[in-house]
């Protein structure tokens, strides 16, 4: 039972870190047009799509994510928010991320051949690691970041919504049936789990995957736990990705 409910928060988690999508469907466009032609036809598969929205962001250069996760435990009253930046850099291969809870902050800083530093800030207690070759790079963050979020639900194709000014392609999932169950993030869960489930893709013109997100609600054995995440592919094209004013220090004061 803890396996199955832990599975979700580690989904939300690596969701704000940069490997997974997520948000709720709520959106701020107009109405879905139907009839429109999808960039990508359904059934969705991952792999094609990651590569196109790479593609994409290639051609662009840099981009940012903003993400945010809330898991909640009604039963015992627990609340855990967690929100995330990642900026990249695809033709250096830098990577800068900050995943922020009210435990600790934790950055990175990839160069992108390979050479990573993390800073673990809790309270007034500060400490370096290096994870040189751990890391990843740009390239690595934004595809990884669509892979796991596609293969999560069995999307359908809703129309095209005016966003902010910007014509996005809709994908959605409904329903438990549209969880899926083969995919590792809920392999502990099967569908009599799972209480409420939606999830929603923005895609751009271009191929980009603009918003990824899902809410889901599940209970075993009497326990239930929400967990609704958010994340968005912004400033592409126009993100710098700067080395953080840490990096010196921890040059001089990580551990392995």
């Amino acid at each position: 039972m803890r396996r199955q409910l832990a599975a979700l928060l580690v989904v939300a988690l690596v969701a704000v870190a940069g490997c997974a999508g997520g948000s709720g469907p709520a959106t701020d466009g107009t109405d879905t047009v139907d009839g429109a032609e999808p960039v990508y036809e359904t059934p969705l598969d991952a792999e094609s799509v990651a590569d196109a929205h790479v593609d994409a962001l290639t051609d662009a250069g840099t981009y940012t994510i903003e993400s945010d996760a809330t898991q909640e435990s009604p039963g015992q009253n627990r609340t855990v928010e967690t929100s995330g930046l990642v900026r990249g850099d695809i033709s250096s291969g830098a990577v800068f991320s900050r995943t922020e809870s009210a435990q600790r902050t934790v950055e990175l800083y990839s160069d992108g051949d390979g050479t990573a530093y993390q800073q673990f800030a809790a309270g007034d207690q500060t400490q370096y690691q290096n994870v040189s070759g751990q890391a990843g790079n740009a390239t690595q963050y934004a595809r990884d970041t669509v892979t796991s979020f596609v293969g999560l639900f069995d999307f359908t194709y809703a129309g095209t919504e005016d966003v902010d000014g910007e014509t996005v392609h809709v994908y959605e999932a409904d329903g438990a049936d549209a969880l899926n169950t083969s995919s590792p993030a809920f392999a502990q869960l099967n569908e009599s789990n799972v209480d409420e489930a939606s999830a929603t893709m923005h895609v751009g013109e271009d191929g980009v995957v603009r918003m990824a997100g899902y809410d889901i609600t599940v209970t075993v054995q009497d326990r239930t736990q929400s967990v609704e995440t958010t994340q968005r592919f912004t400033e592409v094209g126009s993100t710098e990705v700067a080395e953080p004013d840490w990096l010196s220090e921890a040059q001089s004061n990580s551990s392995e």
